[in-house]
């Protein structure tokens, strides 16, 4: 233990690392960042997909599925 350090030096989640002080919230920082960086990533792709269009010769061409009827009971 250096001369005049004590544990009570590291106060508020600060550690000591290459001489210089830096707060646990590092993590959370960095966190930030990757979900930037994500939604950054996440829009260049969108920008490459073309948009969907949909035209009647889908639909011809298809069979339809048949509809969900929910059925509930009467409560009484």
């Amino acid at each position: 233990m250096v001369k005049g350090h004590t544990r009570s030096d590291q106060v508020l989640g600060l550690e000591r690392f290459n001489e210089e002080y830096y707060t646990m919230w590092r993590d959370k920082v960095i966190t930030h960042i990757e979900m930037l960086d994500e939604k950054y990533q996440r829009g260049l792709l969108e920008k490459d997909q073309p948009e969907a269009t949909v035209v009647m010769m889908d639909f011809l061409d298809g069979t339809p599925e048949k509809p969900v009827i929910a059925v509930s009971e009467e409560i009484t």
